[in-house]
């Protein structure tokens, strides 16, 4: 235990590296981009949005961009967010679409 802030007492955290961790390298390979879904269905509705997170802001998202809400959030249902990535189901990972350009 250590002193934090007074009296108060906590314990020292663990800083040992973790052998399971995936290394920087790893995380940037197996890293997919998506689009932000919220300056995205800014975009679409052509002004800014004060965001909060209940069920209003959700409608609103999901009504915009054409998906249930949940649904945008799952790659499987290849939704707008996952543009240019199609998910492989026999595999379960998503690949990159190929550009014929």
């Amino acid at each position: 235990m250590v002193p934090y802030g007074g009296s108060q007492m906590v314990e020292k955290p663990d800083l040992t590296p973790d052998p399971d961790a995936v290394s920087a390298e790893e995380a940037l390979a197996t890293s997919i981009g998506v689009i932000n879904p919220f300056a995205l269905a800014e975009v679409k509705l052509g002004k800014t949005v004060e965001w909060d997170n209940n069920v209003e802001s959700h409608l609103l998202m999901s009504e915009t961009l054409d998906s249930k809400y949940d649904d945008l959030f799952d790659p499987s249902r290849n939704t707008t967010l996952f543009a240019g990535m199609r998910f492989d189901d026999n595999s379960g990972t998503l690949e990159t679409i190929e550009s014929d350009t």
